[in-house]
């Protein structure tokens, strides 16, 4: 599907942004100036000629898109369910990537493309890492998972197999961004691993179907995972890992960049060091991500607690739940104790589901009610006098 237009003549006009060279900034802004791609779309008639796009610009739009292209494009999406083509500034387009440099102008997806508005944390890092650097990469993905933070990464072999593996595991939510098109398996050692983010998560590219992975579009693809994220976080990377790539485009993003230390004799961590010299900051745990967060992601949780005041002292934290909070938050507060209890555990005792206790827990965490250590949360206890 195309947002609200499904007819092929919508589709195939969409297609033509694919093929746009040089300056794409005018045709966004006049996107944008029109009130987003529907508009722009049912308006196009009158805009094509519009002196704010370049001669180049008006002459690709009008060119048909190639009919084989097409052609792959209609079969992809008829083949299987939950696939979408989102143009630049459509309704469902990622509004942190349409706020990020050089967005891409057409999205193809497979999956859940609501996940696309949730808040998002980027794990990146080697394609080839140390047994430390996968479980690492585990725990932040576990440690995201848990909070209602979705993961992303870009399907690569090693720190992203293994972020969007934890991910699902748990299970959580996760996005791949692909180097190629969305029928394309790659790495194919991931082929099970794509099947399964389809299924639960969402598969992202702005290649079409039928594209093939080159080496050009990496660096384009880490444009993408940096440009949806809140945050990176690299773990384990040389000096010319291409996670450094995505480092350099979140902060160019205007986003948080994040790394976690490793061994000064371990050469996998040396691009991480390198990270943090130059101001990345440096991790230890995935709490250290999400509290230097907590006020963008106060914004986007779900679970936050809604007009609960924040505990300004670890005895306010102990106390009885408060009573404006909703049934939900009561029910999970009944269930916490001061012992350190597992995810599962709770879910058992408070009769909510994975989907919802996460948000709420992390809403619990940032108000310094709740404290957690390896994936068991307790209420947070008074200091001692």
């Amino acid at each position: 599907m195309l947002e609200a237009h499904h007819s092929l003549d919508d589709i195939a006009f969409a297609l033509r942004l694919l093929h746009l060279r040089g300056r794409r900034a005018p045709l966004r802004e006049a996107i944008l100036a029109a009130g987003g791609w529907t508009q722009w779309l049912d308006a196009r008639g009158q805009l094509l000629g519009a002196s704010t796009l370049t001669r180049e610009l008006e002459t690709a739009l009008a060119t048909p898109a190639p009919p084989a292209l097409v052609d792959a494009v209609m079969a992809w999406l008829t083949r299987g369910p939950h696939r979408c083509v989102l143009p630049f500034a459509a309704a469902h387009y990622p509004a942190a990537l349409r706020d990020a440099p050089s967005p891409p102008m057409l999205l193809f997806a497979e999956g859940d493309a609501a996940l696309l508005q949730s808040p998002s944390i980027a794990v990146v890092g080697s394609r080839t890492p140390s047994p430390m650097g996968i479980d690492v990469a585990s725990e932040y993905a576990r440690g995201f998972s848990a909070a209602g933070i979705c993961v992303i990464s870009g399907l690569a072999a090693g720190i992203d197999a293994a972020a969007h593996t934890a991910a699902l595991v748990l299970p959580g939510k996760t996005i791949a961004v692909l180097g190629c098109g969305p029928d394309i398996v790659f790495p194919t050692g991931n082929a099970r691993l794509m099947r399964e983010i389809a299924e639960t998560g969402l598969l992202l590219t702005e290649y079409p179907p039928g594209v093939h992975p080159q080496r050009t579009h990496f660096p384009e693809r880490n444009r993408i995972v940096a440009g949806l994220s809140l945050a990176t976080v690299v773990i384990e990377a040389r000096l010319r890992s291409g996670a450094l790539i995505s480092a350099r485009l979140a902060a160019e993003a205007g986003r948080d960049v994040f790394a976690v230390p490793g061994s000064l004799r371990n050469l996998a961590a040396e691009g991480c060091h390198r990270l943090i010299r130059e101001g990345a900051g440096l991790t230890t745990s995935p709490m250290d991500v999400i509290e230097s967060l907590a006020p963008q992601l106060r914004d986007r949780i779900s679970g936050d607690v809604s007009g609960a005041p924040i505990a300004s002292t670890a005895a306010q934290a102990a106390a009885a739940a408060p009573d404006d909070w909703p049934a939900d938050h009561k029910r999970l507060w009944s269930a916490l104790g001061d012992d350190p209890t597992p995810m599962d555990e709770l879910i058992e005792r408070s009769g909510l589901t994975y989907p919802n206790i996460g948000p709420i827990l992390l809403g619990m965490e940032l108000d310094g009610r709740v404290e957690q250590h390896f994936g068991r949360y307790r209420r947070k206890l008074p200091a001692r006098v």
